[in-house]
Order: structure tokens, then C-alpha cells, then sequence
């Protein structure tokens, strides 16, 4: 679970109260969840946490997992309020566990507009704990926040959706394919503002939703936050099958997303069934 919780909560056995946390993303091994706490508090003390849930109890498993300093709030590091720690993945074999961060580090900032976005890799075993131990980085689109991550193998493949909203034009949707197998090591460079482009993880665009056909009038249920494009909406949820083994799709894998209507009145909760071809 991605969300904002008041840290006083958290001591192992205890169950979250929901009306303090706002809840993002999950991901499942076993018996027992795997969440986190990110998206935001305004304090030193309401900062990003990694917690474990049992599924069957709904009490925490465990200490929150380890975030690294220069990664959370001011004064002890600096990460944006309110857009820390968003997205969640589990490797296929639940060996890797990747956070990534909803934006820049103020000191990282963005390269000609382009977001930096670090994502901090952690190692265990499924049942067990995980130990932070690397941490790689991607250029965002411009003006692009990340939103949700999604591991398509256990060498650091990931599928990072990306997202923004602009008043008076709606939503910007796209999904793009990372491979952090080769991307070095980020974790001791205070800022990777002004660094060299090989530094960065390399992205290919998946999908843009904004290419998709946009539907005619009653077509597609309201409302809709894009008038031009009704199916673009706030999409904040990611999920990947395996490959089509036949059929019209065959080879490529269907990805489901779920947009968040923030309870507005002026938005809804979508469902999306794409068949999309990866990269090996």
C-alpha cells in the first residue's frame, strides 16, 4: 500500500486507522502485504514509510523497512512534501523490491524540464525483510510525475506510469519501459542534477493514452476530467499478465489500469484493458 499515515500508528501489531491513511498501491507475497507509506505528511515525523501487513490480521508484520536518509523529508533530506514515495513493485520472484518517488529531490531537480526520478531498489526474501541496497534513477517525460511502477521480470525491468494534470486540459497519460539492470548505482551521488545523460536508466514509451481512439459521445461513461479526450482521466493504478500465448493479441500482455476520482465530482474511476508488446 502507497499512502500518508500518521507514523504514531505504526508500531508492529497494530492495524492502520483508515481515516489516517491514504492509501495508494499494494503488493502481495504469500500471507503477507506489502505496503507503503508515501505520498506525503507535512512533517519530519509524517514522513515515507515501508510497512508490511498480514493479510489475514490486518496488523503490521514487522518494522518498517529502512528509507534511506537523503530520501525523506527536510531537515533530513529532500524530498518534495507530499510527492515522496508513490509507486511500489515486486519482482516476479520477490527477491526485489522497487520505491519509487512521485518527484525530483529538490536536489536533483529536472534535466530541460524532464523530471529526475530516483528509485530506490531493496533486497530479501518473500516472508522475510527487505535491506535497501541500490538506488538507479529515470527522466521523467516533461512535466511528468510517476505514479505506479510494475516489475516485468526479476532483472530490473519495470513499466513506470507517468502522469499530470493541467487545469483547463485534462490529464497526460504514459506508460514507459525501464531497464535498470545496466543503470549504475546512484546512491552516493548527493545531486544527479548536471550529470551525464548514462547515468539514467534507459526508457522506451509503451504507450501514450492519448493515442488510444478517444469515443464517441455516450460512449465513454462521464465525467470526464479531459473534455477533448474523455478516456484520459487521473490514472494512478498498474497491473501487467503474462504474454498472450493466442488469439488476435497473441505476444503481447494485457496491462490493467484504474484511474482515482479523488471523490470530485468532476472526475471517475475507470477501468482500462490494454494488449501491449514489451521489449525482451
Amino acid at each position: 500500500m502507497v499512502g500518508q499515515q500518521d507514523t504514531s500508528l505504526s508500531e508492529p501489531g497494530e492495524r492502520p486507522d483508515g481515516d489516517q491513511v491514504r492509501g495508494g498501491g499494494s503488493r502481495a507475497r504469500g500471507r503477507t502485504a506489502v505496503p507503503v507509506r508515501p505520498a506525503g505528511g507535512r512533517s519530519s515525523e509524517t514522513g515515507p514509510a515501508i510497512r508490511r501487513f498480514g493479510i489475514a490480521t490486518g496488523r503490521q508484520v514487522g518494522k518498517d523497512l529502512a528509507i534511506p536518509k537523503e530520501l525523506r523529508y527536510w531537515p533530513q533530506g529532500s524530498a518534495q512534501t507530499g510527492r515522496s514515495i508513490e509507486a511500489l513493485a515486486l519482482s516476479p520472484d520477490g527477491r526485489h523490491l522497487y520505491a519509487g518517488w512521485e518527484a525530483p529531490l529538490a536536489e536533483d531537480g529536472d534535466q530541460r524540464g524532464r523530471g529526475i526520478i530516483r528509485i530506490q531498489r531493496y533486497t530479501g526474501t518473500p516472508g522475510g525483510t527487505y535491506t535497501p541496497d541500490r538506488q538507479s534513477a529515470f527522466l521523467a517525460d516533461d512535466g511528468m510525475y510517476l505514479s505506479e511502477l510494475t516489475a516485468v521480470d526479476d532483472n530490473g525491468g519495470l513499466l513506470a506510469l507517468e502522469r499530470q494534470y493541467t487545469a483547463g486540459l485534462g490529464s497526460e497519460i504514459r506508460i514507459a519501459q525501464l531497464s535498470l539492470a545496466d543503470a549504475p548505482d546512484v546512491t552516493e551521488l548527493t545531486s544527479l542534477w548536471h550529470q551525464p545523460a548514462k547515468i539514467f536508466a534507459p526508457d522506451e514509451l509503451v504507450v501514450d493514452l492519448a493515442t488510444c481512439p478517444a469515443g464517441g459521445p455516450g460512449a465513454v461513461a462521464g465525467p470526464a476530467s479531459t473534455p477533448q479526450h474523455p478516456l484520459l482521466d487521473n490514472v494512478e493504478g498498474m497491473a501487467l499478465g503474462t504474454a498472450r500465448t493466442a488469439g488476435k493479441y497473441k505476444g503481447r500482455h494485457p496491462l490493467y489500469l484504474v484511474s482515482d476520482d479523488n471523490d470530485s465530482d468532476s472526475q471517475i474511476t475507470r477501468f482500462y484493458s490494454l494488449a501491449v508488446r514489451l521489449r525482451p
